[in-house]
């Protein structure tokens, strides 16, 4: 029995390969944003992307094993691989296939990714609280997708970096952790804008503002 419970999954991602292999229709990014902030248990990242064909954006969500959520500390010393999972929660903009233009949140909508980045070691922290940025070699996995009629497609993202942002605290007494807390991070596509064009640079804007006021609120500043 419990066999089969690990072979019905199995068999579903044998199923998605294959129907992913069969005519999936690709789009290629021009222009890429994606940030995202403290993961609280709700949305806490906002993207934005578009290409020949499609043009997409709205919030979501992204999450790792523990170091970026809220609460989560790091010892000066600490080797970190970040591997960041992605869920794309609504979106907004539109997906051309075969001539007809399919709407997000409605019509058109993604599924999640991934972004996996070089790991690097956190440096001593020192006596006073810091800010302490990290830029990585990245990649962002694939962003699979689908509209309405049940076609299924795929976007593109070029290698590029991840950089990461956390805020050290030192020791200061009984009741305090010294270490690094993350605070935000985005992911730049190589040889890909980052700023969208003037009539969606608002969608992006709003979705990014709202992160870093969050983030603000929690932390009292």
């Amino acid at each position: 029995m419990r066999r089969l419970k690990w072979a019905i999954p199995l068999l579903f991602v044998v199923f998605l390969q294959f129907a992913y292999a069969d005519g999936i229709n690709t789009f290629q990014v021009s222009v890429f944003s994606y940030g995202f902030g403290v993961n609280q248990g709700g949305d806490n990242a906002a993207y934005f992307f578009a290409g020949p064909g499609i043009s997409l954006g709205g919030g979501g969500s992204a999450s790792c094993v523990w170091w970026c959520s809220s609460g989560g500390v790091l010892s000066p010393g600490t080797l970190l691989v970040p591997d960041i999972f992605v869920d794309f929660e609504s979106s907004e903009g539109g997906v051309t296939i075969g001539g007809h233009t399919y709407h997000g949140p409605v019509d058109a909508g993604l599924f999640v990714s991934s972004i996996t980045a070089r790991g690097f070691t956190f440096p001593a922290g020192g006596n006073v609280p810091s800010i302490f940025t990290v830029t990585l070699p990245a990649s962002f996995a694939a962003v699979h997708g689908e509209v309405a009629d049940g076609t299924l497609f795929d976007v593109n993202v070029p290698p590029g970096e991840l950089v990461l942002t956390f805020d050290y605290y030192p020791f200061v007494n009984v009741n305090s952790v010294s270490g690094y807390y993350f605070s935000q991070g985005s992911y730049k596509a190589q040889g890909v804008p980052g700023i969208p064009e003037p009539g969606t640079i608002g969608l992006v804007a709003t979705g990014l503002g709202g992160i870093v006021g969050l983030i603000r609120r929690k932390r009292g500043w």
